[in-house]
């Protein structure tokens, strides 16, 4: 019977390491995918409310692209370890008091 060997020339981390990254991009995918639909779907319930035809779904659908990235830009920025967002300003250590 076969069995895998973890040891043999570091290909178990290699095989950990592929499916992590493999895991990072399906989500990425699924971030910016289920933002664009999110976002579709209130234009949807728009157009049913105020009657129109097409004007909501095509003005929420550059928010849902937007934010789809926006997301995902986060994401990889914890991957990576980064800071999300902009610095908050008014915490230098230069205003500080002491």
């Amino acid at each position: 019977m076969w069995q895998f060997d973890h040891k043999q020339s570091g290909k178990g981390d290699h095989m950990r390491e592929t499916i992590r990254q493999m895991g990072l991009v399906s989500q990425l995918g699924l971030t910016i995918a289920a933002a664009i639909l999110i976002s579709l779907g209130l234009g949807h319930l728009m157009d049913i409310w105020t009657g129109s035809k097409m004007g909501w779904k095509l003005a929420s659908l550059p928010l849902g692209i937007a934010s789809g990235y926006w997301a995902a830009y986060q994401l990889v920025g914890d991957m990576l370890g980064k800071k999300k967002g902009p610095a908050k300003r008014g915490h230098d250590k230069r205003d500080s008091d002491g």
